[in-house]
C-alpha cells in the first residue's frame, strides 16, 4: 500500500524541515496538499477494510485521492511557497 510510504515521507520531511528551518510545518501548499492526499487515502483504507464497504463509494474516494495526488505533485509546485517551481533560482 502507498499510504504507509506516503505517511513516512511526510514524517521524514517534517523532521528534515525542523532541522533545516527550525519548524516542522510551514503550511506550504505542497505540504498541505500532501496531508490532504494522505487523509483521502486513509479514508479509502478505512472504507474498504474497517467499514467493509464495497462498490462505488471507495472508488470515488480513491479517485479524489488520486486527483489530490496529481495536484500535490503538479499543481502545488506552481504556487508560492518553499516548493515552488517557477520562483526557483
Amino acid at each position: 500500500m502507498a499510504l504507509p510510504v506516503f505517511a513516512a515521507g511526510l514524517a521524514m520531511g517534517a523532521m528534515w524541515a525542523y532541522q533545516a528551518w527550525g519548524r516542522a510545518w510551514t503550511w506550504d501548499p505542497k505540504e498541505t496538499m500532501a496531508l490532504i492526499t494522505a487523509f483521502f487515502y486513509a479514508e479509502f483504507l478505512w472504507l474498504r477494510y474497517a467499514a467493509g464497504q464495497r462498490g462505488s463509494r471507495p472508488v470515488y474516494v480513491s479517485m479524489i485521492g488520486f486527483a489530490c495526488l496529481m495536484a500535490t505533485f503538479l499543481g502545488a509546485e506552481l504556487g508560492a511557497g518553499r516548493h515552488d517551481f517557477l520562483g526557483a533560482k
